[in-house]
């Protein structure tokens, strides 16, 4: 019923419904019931955006639609990280801090969505990770250890993972 009418309103402005990347799925506040009915564990979910868009129960208890980093994109993200500082390992240490900086800041905002937290300190601890390997990678010796990496954060602090956009919120939440 519904899908009938979608194709036909979006056919009043000249518009279609690819039919290879739609999908109808069970989904909402029944659908863990319906899929326990029909024998399946839970209920499928859909990605858009960058986001995987599932259904699942709060901290409140209460079931809602919760979103998180698409599992293609982050290591799609991960991989665009790690060729960057390949290229840019090079760089001295102010210059290295302030683009990090700019990455980080550029990834929080867009992925900073309620829900999304564990995938944001996922990120955070990767770029980490991957500044210490290519920074060893400068010289045959091995000089850039976890205890220079924690003296290169308190030099020049990276942004911490944050939420940026609270889906949940009565009124919007303004980015500062």
């Amino acid at each position: 019923m519904f899908y009938a009418n979608l194709v036909k309103r979006l056919g009043k402005f000249g518009l279609q419904i690819a039919e290879e990347k739609t999908k109808i799925i069970r989904f909402g506040w029944d659908s863990e019931i319906d899929c326990k009915r029909v024998g399946l564990k839970k209920p499928e979910t859909f990605v858009f955006l960058g986001f995987t868009h599932y259904w699942g129960k709060g901290k409140s208890g209460k079931y809602r639609l919760m979103r998180q980093t698409s599992v293609k994109k982050f290591r799609t993200r991960v991989k665009e990280f790690n060729k960057w500082m390949r290229t840019n390992r090079h760089l001295d240490e102010a210059s290295l801090a302030t683009m990090l900086k700019s990455k980080l800041l550029g990834h929080y905002r867009y992925y900073g969505v309620s829900d999304n937290y564990g995938y944001l300190w996922k990120y955070y601890k990767r770029v980490l990770n991957l500044m210490k390997k290519w920074r060893n990678r400068r010289s045959q010796k091995k000089g850039f250890t976890g205890e220079k990496v924690g003296m290169f954060l308190l030099r020049h602090p990276l942004p911490l993972p944050k939420i940026y956009v609270n889906l949940f919120a009565s009124r919007p939440v303004t980015m500062k």
